[in-house]
């Protein structure tokens, strides 16, 4: 009860876990939950709140894709207890298990999940972990374009060489010192940042990131091959040249020189894919793109890009 205003709100005595299973109406949603080992996240001390969609919302739903599963089950659950009480003359923006955003708000009466109103009648619940609201619809989970890039089959070439250039750092200063190990070592609760420049708003453009938007030209393994092989004639490095300042002068390197020149194709490639701006194929062909890094393409027929054929400028 220490997570609400106990003058403003009945907590009944039981987890979110034990509601959920609880509820004939909401079987399926437990069936799910259970298939991907993710009810008993319900039954600690951790508040949440869940927006459960009925059985007849989940008619039609393609459970066969368990990691889409897993992520729309997220994606109906936030941290921390949110009544409807909550949401006064602004909307609240939620960010979800599956680190989305979606929009808590008001319309009239009604109160809604995105696009899903909730049931009045049975939402609001209070239990000793968390809230419980129900909704008649499923809020689709929607991948960003690097989760695309991830999860889309044939696109690993593209995914491979982002992926390299990803960095994970132990963050002493944020992470929590839970004690001292029998070695003398500190013990910590672990926080990491995660970066990759090519990520970045000045490279590729931050393509996790949901609120900027872009158009992507994202090459298969074979339009990924076939560039880089077209490319490859065109940008040498000299191996007598690297590392010019070695001591006693320039030495041969080929090993050196083979790797930069690999890394300047691939570069080259991806300069040329993300643009400012989310645009259809249509909206791109009346006013050009423009780069991430700055400079304006006009682009006279879509069919170079979107049919597979190879072209620069």
């Amino acid at each position: 009860e220490d997570h609400y205003n106990a003058s403003s709100v009945n907590v009944i005595d039981k987890t979110l876990k034990e509601a959920l299973q609880a509820d004939p109406d909401l079987s399926q949603f437990v069936a799910y939950l259970e298939d991907m080992d993710y009810l008993d996240v319900f039954g600690h001390s951790q508040s949440y709140t869940i927006w459960a969609p009925t059985n007849e919302a989940w008619e039609g739903f393609d459970a066969s894709d368990k990691r889409n599963l897993l992520q729309t089950l997220k994606n109906h659950v936030s941290r921390y207890p949110y009544l409807t009480t909550d949401v006064t003359n602004e909307d609240i923006e939620l960010r979800l298990m599956d680190n989305k955003r979606v929009k808590f708000h008001r319309q009239g009466e009604a109160y809604y999940f995105g696009a899903q109103a909730l049931d009045m009648s049975a939402s609001d619940v209070a239990y000793k972990n968390g809230i419980l609201h129900k909704i008649g619809g499923v809020e689709p989970y929607i991948q960003n374009i690097y989760e695309y890039i991830q999860f889309t089959p044939n696109l690993d070439s593209l995914n491979t060489f982002i992926a390299s250039y990803h960095i994970r750092r132990f963050s002493p200063e944020q992470s929590l010192v839970l004690g001292v190990n029998e070695e003398g070592e500190t013990v910590y609760d672990s926080v990491f940042s995660e970066y990759n420049y090519l990520l970045a708003d000045n490279y590729l453009g931050e393509l996790n990131n949901e609120e900027t938007s872009y158009t992507a030209l994202l090459p298969t393994n074979k339009a990924w091959n076939d560039m880089y092989a077209r490319l490859y004639p065109y940008l040498s490095v000299s191996p007598f040249t690297l590392p010019i300042d070695a001591p006693g002068g320039p030495y041969k390197d080929e090993l050196l020189a083979d790797s930069t020149r690999d890394l300047s194709v691939k570069h080259f490639m991806m300069d040329y894919l993300v643009f400012k701006g989310a645009m259809t194929p249509e909206q791109i062909q009346q006013k050009g793109l423009t780069y991430t890094q700055g400079g304006f393409a006009y682009v006279k027929d879509m069919a170079y890009y979107f049919d597979g054929a190879y072209d620069t400028y």
